[in-house]
């Protein structure tokens, strides 16, 4: 079951990423682009062809602009399931990660743990916080999707 996690105020990121000047931006494709897709309240797929995660796309580009307009160098990655590691991933990451010195993880906690497990000697920062579950059913009339926040009892459809 996916995880729906918001992402964090502009505000409170530029909080948290003060005292920084290349920042490294790490987002997972799986359960944080849907949940992008969802919070944004996009009538757009959350995938394009080739399972290519396009509203964490937009996320990270919203704020790689928000972070560049600050004066911040940025760079970023997109990664399929931060949650799973592997050792590609994992060459992937720490190429990026060299020249950063702080690096924001858009995704649910397992994903920054794995960043974690992986980085060190660098500032993590979770760019996103966990809320909820998210459901997917399929019907022939289409895909209900619904999500459960934690502490709520009731399931709402999106």
């Amino acid at each position: 079951m996916p995880i729906y996690s918001v992402p964090l105020s502009d505000e409170l990121i530029l909080k948290k990423v003060f005292n920084s000047k290349k920042i490294l931006i790490i987002g997972c494709g799986a359960c944080a682009n849907i949940s992008c897709n969802i919070h944004n309240n996009k009538n757009e797929p959350a995938f394009k062809f080739f399972m290519k995660p396009i509203s964490i796309h937009k996320e990270i580009s919203r704020l790689s602009l928000l972070l560049s307009n600050k004066n911040y160098e940025v760079d970023y990655l997109t990664l399929m399931g931060l949650c799973t590691d592997s050792n590609s991933k994992q060459k992937k990451i720490l190429t990026k990660v060299k020249n950063a010195d702080t690096i924001i993880v858009m995704s649910c906690t397992a994903g920054k743990n794995t960043i974690l497990s992986t980085i060190k000697n660098k500032h993590v920062i979770h760019g996103m916080k966990v809320k909820g579950f998210i459901s997917i059913r399929l019907k022939r009339t289409g895909i209900n999707t619904y999500v459960k926040l934690l502490n709520d009892n009731v399931t709402k459809q999106i």
